[in-house]
Formats: C-alpha cells, sequence, structure tokens
C-alpha cells in the first residue's frame, strides 16, 4: 500500500501509529528509523487531503521518530531538525533524552575530526537560526534565548559558575515552568558543546581513557579528568555469567546478588529482542567465504541493516575467521583512527596482531562506531555474538563485555594502553 492509501484506510493508519507509539514510548532507535523511511518515500507524494490527514494526526510521531532515530538520518535532516523542529524533543522525558547526547551520536558516526569540526559548526548555525518561540505564546525564540545566555554568561569553561547563575537569578528564565528550563538548558549544553574542535580535550566526541602518574585510570571527557573505580569482585562474576551462560543460583552468587543477576539477565533478552526481533539474517549462497561475507557485512553496515551485521560475524566466528576481519582493508583506516580515539597514537603495531583486546576494540567500532548502536546495545550483541566462540578454540576472546551489577547496564571491557601494548583494564 501506498502512503496515500494507508492514511485513509483507519485500519491501516492505526498499524502505523502504533508503529511509531511503539519506538517512541520505548526509544527504539530501529523501529524509529524503520517509521520514518516508510514515510519519507512517499511524503512529497501526498495530494492536499492525506497531507492534511498526516499533519493532524502522523506529523508529531514522525518528528519525534527521527529525533529518536536522530543518528541514523543524513545530516541535512538533523539540521533542519535542529533550525525548524528543536521544540519537538520537549515532548520526551528530558531527563531521560538528551539532545547533546543525540548530536554526539551523529559526530561520532564521522570518523575524520575535520568533518566533525565542520558539522559542529553547521550544528551552530541551525540553533541561531531557529526561530521557533518557547513556551508557546512567548516573544523569545531559541536563538534569541542562546544569544541572552551567551550576553550575560559568555562561553568558556570556566563561566559555568556565571551560567548556574543565569538559571538561578534571570527573571525570564524563573518564568519558564521546569520542562522549558530543563529543554533551554539543553539547547545551550549542546550549542556550547559545539563551539569546540573534536582535535582539543574540551571538544573530543569520544570518552579518553588516561593513566595518571600513579597508575590510576581517569577518563578525559569534555575537557575535564573524571576518576574511574575499578572493576570489582562481583562484576568479574557477571562477565562469567553470561560470557560462559554458567548455571548460577543463589547459593553460588549470594542472596544480595541474585536478583541483581536476574535483573541483568532479564536487561539483556529485552534489548537483544529489541535489536533482533527476528533473529541474524545469516548470509546465503557462498557464506563459507570469509571474503564473501566480508562485502556483505560492508553492505549491511552501510544499510545499517542490525539483522544481517549479527549474521555476517557470527558466520565469520564461526568460520575462525577472525583475523581476516580484523585486517579487512576495508575497515583498517577507519579503525586505526578509532582505536587512537580511545587509546592514544603509537600502538599502530598492536592492530597487526589478532588479541582479545583488538576484537573488542573493533567489535566496539563496528557495532556502536559504523552501525551507530548505543554503547549498551553493542555491548549486548557483543556478547550474543562471542558466545558462538565457545564452539571454536578461540575461547580467550570472549571476555570484551560484561554487565555491570551496580548500575544494571551493560558495558564494553575498558581497553588502555601501556607501554606500547594494550590490555584490559
Amino acid at each position: 500500500m501506498t502512503l496515500d492509501q494507508i492514511l485513509n484506510s483507519a485500519e491501516s493508519k492505526a498499524e502505523l501509529a502504533g508503529l511509531a507509539d511503539f519506538g517512541i514510548v520505548n526509544y527504539d532507535v530501529n523501529a524509529c528509523f524503520t517509521f520514518v523511511k516508510l514515510l519519507d518515500n512517499d511524503l512529497s507524494k501526498l495530494d492536499s487531503a492525506s497531507l492534511a490527514i498526516f499533519n493532524a494526526e502522523l506529523k508529531q510521531r514522525y518528528l519525534k521518530a527521527k529525533w529518536i532515530a536522530f543518528a541514523k538520518l543524513k545530516q541535512r535532516e538533523c539540521l533542519d531538525l535542529l533550525e525548524k523542529n528543536l521544540c519537538v524533543t520537549k515532548g520526551f522525558d528530558l531527563e531521560i533524552f538528551k539532545i547533546k547526547e543525540q548530536v554526539r551520536a551523529l559526530l561520532l558516526g564521522l570518523m575524520d575530526y575535520r568533518e566533525r569540526d565542520d558539522l559542529k559548526i553547521k550544528i551552530r548555525e541551525a540553533l541561531m537560526a531557529n526561530k521557533e518561540f518557547f513556551p508557546v505564546g512567548g516573544q523569545l525564540s531559541v536563538s534569541s534565548w542562546i544569544r541572552d545566555v551567551i550576553a550575560k554568561v559568555g562561553l568558556q569553561l570556566q563561566d559555568r559558575l556565571k551560567e548556574s547563575q543565569y538559571y538561578v537569578g534571570d527573571v525570564n528564565f524563573k518564568k519558564l515552568n521546569f520542562p522549558d528550563q530543563l529543554f533551554l538548558k539543553q539547547v545551550i549544553d549542546v550549542y556550547k558543546y559545539c563551539l569546540y574542535s573534536s582535535q582539543t580535550p574540551e571538544g573530543l566526541d569520544e570518552a579518553i581513557n588516561i593513566t595518571d602518574n600513579n597508575g590510576r585510570l581517569k577518563i578525559l571527557e569534555f575537557g575535564q579528568l573524571i576518576d574511574v573505580p575499578p572493576l570489582d569482585k562481583s562484576d568479574e562474576q557477571v562477565i562469567d555469567y553470561f560470557i560462559n551462560q554458567a548455571q548460577k543460583n543463589q547459593g553460588q552468587v549470594g542472596q544480595a546478588n541474585f536478583q541483581a543477576y536476574q535483573n541483568l539477565q532479564t536487561r539483556y533478552q529485552e534489548i537483544l529482542s529489541q535489536l533482533l526481533p527476528n533473529g541474524v539474517n545469516a548470509p546465503k549462497g557462498e557464506s563459507h567465504i570469509p571474503e564473501v561475507i566480508l562485502d556483505q557485512l560492508n553492505n549491511n553496515l552501510a544499510l545499517k541493516d542490525v539483522a544481517g551485521v549479527a549474521g555476517n560475524l557470527q558466520n565469520l566466528i564461526q568460520l575462525k575467521a577472525l583475523a581476516p576481519l580484523v585486517k579487512s582493508k576495508n575497515f583498517s583506516s577507519d579503525f586505526g583512527i578509532f582505536v587512537e580515539s580511545r587509546v592514544g597514537l603509537g600502538y599502530k603495531d598492536e592492530l597487526t596482531r589478532l588479541t582479545p583486546q583488538v576484537f573488542g576494540l573493533f567489535l566496539q567500532f563496528l557495532l556502536a562506531g559504523k552501525l551507530k548502536l548505543t554503547l549498551e546495545q553493542s555491548a549486548v550483541l557483543a556478547l550474543h555474538l562471542v558466545k558462538y566462540l565457545g564452539q571454536t578454540d578461540q575461547k580467550d576472546f570472549m571476555t570484551v563485555a560484561y554487565g555491570d551489577l551496580k548500575s544494571g547496564v551493560f558495558k564494553w571491557r575498558e581497553v588502555v594502553g601501556e607501554n606500547g601494548k594494550l590490555r584490559f583494564k
């Protein structure tokens, strides 16, 4: 059915709205992206009557879905959202939905830091061109609010105290309700974030692991050094629990941790079912030839086909073809840049050797960097894939991701550089 036919059929229109609502309520990137692309194909072909129906019943859903799928959209679409439909994000719970994180995910999809800097300039320009008024019926547009804050606060990192004082004392700001105040803070946060080059510590988009003079691990993020506590024994237990599919019981893990294990298991299944609702799409035909699978993998990454990518990686793992995967010329240049952004310069030779650390970084590069999954989604998919290593003699490569008992979130194991070598922290 065409979009015109769907909009004029109550049943089909309800199904389409249901797809959008599912994606929006669950912040499901793939469902929202599917909904957006389904509409994009026919939107320009709608007649006036159908367009009126779309504007009345589906347009807000369409724009919200675009915001959730932000990192998967083309740059022009993203800039249009920032310039013309930024206030749509006020319909989200802004304590959960972070505009800056959407922008950050978009930037992380660009491996060339110069391209990131160019996009940051365009993002600032889009925000300064935004003429949406808020609150509704108010006299200040988004761009006017930004100019007001800049004039009174400044833009440097050291101006944070002034910014806090603005939010406490400015007469106009205090007139806003709490959701509008939160929205404005996020807009200013995005603008300030895009002021700094991605090639500087303040503007670096990735969090970088750093070891201080005392050997303590810290993270450099947005120009600040953050202390990182070491993994405790309970976190190490979780790695073993999920990777080896051990049959734990209350007596083995302890009463206090048992519920945490159960919650992680539930979360794992929920995220995996969202990523792979119909299972993996293993390639057909000459799928026993690594070179063929690598070409298919490249295509599926370009299409953002999660199931297809998972199927390709599963086949390569089962064929014991990890080395051709990691050393593929399709990815070598971008992967090198990715590794430099995380562990620094000087580890190029390490990437010529297939080690668990290199494999973990490579999976993260593919799933989070190329496929645009969130870090947690990519960690869950990695855990799903590495279980197939248990069927081979490469079990040392299985410990690349884990579930964190304390936070209830799945994470990648951190890789740090030390004396020219890569090791797990």
